[in-house]
């Protein structure tokens, strides 16, 4: 089976892209994280569905969870220090 391929991704695409699902984030829950500990849930729930993608080398799935991780933890970073 071939493999798709897809354009490259670049340090500002995926900074804009990380951005986005950052302020979807904040439409949906736009209240603070109540805790370090909710922030720390969140964070795991990203990353386990990370692992996930990895484990089915789910090329698009991939990149979709990575970015909603970082998008989490950039949120986990300001709301939780």
């Amino acid at each position: 089976m071939a493999r798709r391929t897809r354009r490259a991704l670049t340090s500002a695409d995926a900074i804009e892209k990380i951005l986005g699902e950052l302020r979807a984030s904040l439409e949906v829950r736009p209240q603070r994280l109540a805790s370090p500990e909710e922030g720390y849930a969140f964070v795991r729930i990203k990353l386990e569905e990370l692992f996930e993608a990895v484990r089915e080398l789910q090329g698009t799935d991939l990149r979709t969870s990575a970015l909603q991780l970082a998008a989490v933890a950039v949120r986990f970073a300001v709301e939780c220090t």
